[in-house]
């Protein structure tokens, strides 16, 4: 993106069950999702976001001792066999 290049954000501010305050940013203007249908959506996918991270802390994904493909293959593939 240049500097001419511009991107139009949307922010949602919402209040979770624990009463932080909480801002959401998406270029999706209201006419293509609406705010209710917006956090329906963003609610089912935190339990993705949230399995991902366990997964990813778990399996050390970003601390691979090597750095060509077939050995991190090879150390992902034993990090999932260790971890069932």
């Amino acid at each position: 993106m240049d500097s001419q290049d511009s991107i139009t954000l949307r922010s949602i501010h919402f209040l979770p069950e624990d009463g932080n305050s909480e801002y959401l940013l998406t270029n999706l203007m209201p006419e293509q999702l609406e705010t209710g249908r917006f956090m329906e959506l963003y609610r089912l996918r935190w339990g993705v976001e949230s399995k991902y991270r366990e997964l990813k802390n778990r399996l050390e994904i970003e601390s691979f001792s090597s750095i060509k493909p077939v050995s991190i293959r090879q150390f992902f593939l034993l990090q999932c066999i260790c971890l069932t």
